[in-house]
Protein backbone atom coordinates (compact mmCIF):
# COMPACT_ATOMS: atom_id res chain seq x y z
CA UNK A 1 0.00 0.00 0.00
CA UNK A 2 1.20 3.40 -0.73
CA UNK A 3 0.25 6.34 2.17
CA UNK A 4 0.35 9.77 1.84
CA UNK A 5 0.23 11.51 5.31
CA UNK A 6 0.94 14.66 6.77
CA UNK A 7 1.11 16.03 10.28
CA UNK A 8 0.89 19.23 12.18
CA UNK A 9 2.04 20.00 15.72
CA UNK A 10 1.20 23.24 17.01
CA UNK A 11 2.94 24.03 20.57
CA UNK A 12 2.20 27.24 23.02
CA UNK A 13 6.10 27.77 23.53
CA UNK A 14 9.31 26.25 22.43
CA UNK A 15 10.50 24.77 25.66
CA UNK A 16 7.74 22.03 25.25
CA UNK A 17 9.66 20.96 22.34
CA UNK A 18 12.22 19.15 24.95
CA UNK A 19 9.93 16.32 26.07
CA UNK A 20 10.33 14.81 23.04
CA UNK A 21 13.87 14.91 22.41
CA UNK A 22 14.47 10.71 23.68
CA UNK A 23 11.43 9.90 21.50
CA UNK A 24 11.99 6.93 18.86
CA UNK A 25 10.73 7.98 15.38
CA UNK A 26 11.06 4.66 13.72
CA UNK A 27 8.39 2.65 14.36
CA UNK A 28 6.24 5.74 12.81
CA UNK A 29 8.26 6.17 9.53
CA UNK A 30 11.00 8.95 10.34
CA UNK A 31 14.79 8.84 10.67
CA UNK A 32 16.56 10.65 12.86
CA UNK A 33 16.66 11.56 16.39
CA UNK A 34 13.63 13.75 17.49
CA UNK A 35 16.11 16.69 18.51
CA UNK A 36 16.57 16.53 14.53
CA UNK A 37 13.23 16.42 12.89
CA UNK A 38 11.34 18.14 14.83
CA UNK A 39 12.02 22.36 14.10
CA UNK A 40 12.39 23.30 18.16
CA UNK A 41 12.59 26.65 17.17
CA UNK A 42 9.61 27.16 15.87
CA UNK A 43 6.05 27.30 17.45
CA UNK A 44 4.69 24.55 14.69
CA UNK A 45 6.49 21.72 13.11
CA UNK A 46 4.74 20.40 9.70
CA UNK A 47 5.14 17.38 7.24
CA UNK A 48 3.07 18.15 3.99
CA UNK A 49 4.98 15.78 1.30
CA UNK A 50 7.10 13.05 1.06
CA UNK A 51 5.77 11.03 4.40
CA UNK A 52 3.73 8.09 4.23
CA UNK A 53 2.53 6.13 7.76
CA UNK A 54 -0.26 3.37 7.43
CA UNK A 55 -3.21 4.20 9.97
CA UNK A 56 -2.12 1.93 12.82
CA UNK A 57 1.23 3.61 13.43
CA UNK A 58 -0.02 7.34 12.52
CA UNK A 59 -2.67 6.90 15.84
CA UNK A 60 0.45 5.40 17.80
CA UNK A 61 2.04 8.49 16.62
CA UNK A 62 -0.50 11.25 17.79
CA UNK A 63 -1.54 8.96 20.83
CA UNK A 64 2.34 9.33 22.09
CA UNK A 65 3.39 13.06 20.89
CA UNK A 66 -0.50 13.39 22.71
CA UNK A 67 0.98 11.74 26.06
CA UNK A 68 4.25 13.47 25.88
CA UNK A 69 3.03 16.76 24.81
CA UNK A 70 -0.32 17.20 26.84
CA UNK A 71 -2.66 20.58 26.50
CA UNK A 72 0.49 22.19 25.40
CA UNK A 73 0.22 20.96 21.81
CA UNK A 74 -2.55 21.18 19.07
CA UNK A 75 -1.82 17.59 16.59
CA UNK A 76 -3.61 17.21 13.71
CA UNK A 77 -2.69 14.38 11.14
CA UNK A 78 -3.90 12.76 8.40
CA UNK A 79 -3.37 9.74 5.64
CA UNK A 80 -4.81 8.43 2.43
CA UNK A 81 -3.84 5.50 0.87
CA UNK A 82 -3.50 5.77 -2.95
CA UNK A 83 -4.15 1.95 -3.69
CA UNK A 84 -7.57 1.94 -2.90
CA UNK A 85 -10.98 4.12 -3.21
CA UNK A 86 -10.05 8.03 -2.39
CA UNK A 87 -10.68 8.53 1.39
CA UNK A 88 -8.75 10.97 4.27
CA UNK A 89 -8.45 9.72 7.40
CA UNK A 90 -7.46 11.89 10.34
CA UNK A 91 -5.27 11.37 13.97
CA UNK A 92 -6.17 14.78 16.47
CA UNK A 93 -5.36 15.41 19.60
CA UNK A 94 -6.89 18.30 21.27
CA UNK A 95 -6.11 18.20 24.74
CA UNK A 96 -8.46 15.24 25.44
CA UNK A 97 -6.99 12.16 24.16
CA UNK A 98 -6.73 11.39 21.10
CA UNK A 99 -9.71 11.04 18.09
CA UNK A 100 -10.01 9.43 14.82
CA UNK A 101 -12.35 10.40 11.54
CA UNK A 102 -12.16 8.57 8.30
CA UNK A 103 -13.98 10.10 5.17
CA UNK A 104 -14.51 7.63 2.44
CA UNK A 105 -15.93 7.88 -0.68
CA UNK A 106 -19.08 5.83 0.69
CA UNK A 107 -19.50 8.37 2.26
CA UNK A 108 -21.06 10.43 -0.09
CA UNK A 109 -23.95 10.02 -2.27
CA UNK A 110 -22.29 10.90 -5.61
CA UNK A 111 -18.63 9.93 -6.20
CA UNK A 112 -17.86 11.01 -10.04
CA UNK A 113 -15.19 12.74 -11.26
CA UNK A 114 -15.27 16.36 -10.76
CA UNK A 115 -16.01 18.60 -13.89
CA UNK A 116 -12.36 19.13 -13.82
CA UNK A 117 -11.27 15.57 -13.89
CA UNK A 118 -10.47 15.65 -10.58
CA UNK A 119 -11.56 13.38 -7.60
CA UNK A 120 -12.71 14.48 -4.57
CA UNK A 121 -13.18 18.23 -5.12
CA UNK A 122 -14.97 19.60 -2.06
CA UNK A 123 -15.98 16.24 -1.02
CA UNK A 124 -14.94 15.26 3.17
CA UNK A 125 -13.15 11.75 1.44
CA UNK A 126 -10.80 14.49 -0.67
CA UNK A 127 -9.50 16.42 2.26
CA UNK A 128 -6.16 15.47 1.99
CA UNK A 129 -5.95 17.34 -1.86
CA UNK A 130 -8.79 20.26 -0.17
CA UNK A 131 -7.50 21.52 2.71
CA UNK A 132 -3.59 23.23 3.77
CA UNK A 133 -2.31 21.06 7.02
CA UNK A 134 -0.53 24.11 7.77
CA UNK A 135 -4.04 25.78 8.81
CA UNK A 136 -5.57 23.81 11.85
CA UNK A 137 -8.12 25.98 12.09
CA UNK A 138 -8.87 26.01 8.23
CA UNK A 139 -8.48 21.99 7.97
CA UNK A 140 -10.89 21.47 11.28
CA UNK A 141 -13.91 23.90 9.65
CA UNK A 142 -13.82 22.39 6.12
CA UNK A 143 -17.10 20.78 6.13
CA UNK A 144 -18.25 21.12 9.00
CA UNK A 145 -17.56 17.68 9.86
CA UNK A 146 -15.54 17.42 13.31
CA UNK A 147 -17.32 17.47 16.55
CA UNK A 148 -14.76 18.06 19.59
CA UNK A 149 -15.75 17.77 23.25
CA UNK A 150 -15.76 20.92 25.38
CA UNK A 151 -12.08 20.20 26.50
CA UNK A 152 -11.15 19.79 23.04
CA UNK A 153 -12.81 23.70 22.60
CA UNK A 154 -10.90 25.02 25.31
CA UNK A 155 -7.54 24.06 24.40
CA UNK A 156 -8.43 25.06 21.00
CA UNK A 157 -9.55 28.22 22.40
CA UNK A 158 -6.43 28.65 24.40
CA UNK A 159 -4.55 28.70 21.51
CA UNK A 160 -6.74 31.44 19.38
CA UNK A 161 -8.97 29.01 17.18
CA UNK A 162 -12.24 29.37 18.20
Amino acid sequence: MQYSSRINITVKNVEVWKRLFDMDLEPYWLTGTAEEVFDINSLSFVIDDDWGCPERELVSFVHELSERLGEDALIIADNSCLSVDPYTFFAYSFGDGVSTELFAIDDEEEYDADEDGSWGNGTMWGMQDNTDINNIADTISYGNCFCFSEKELEVLKSFGIE
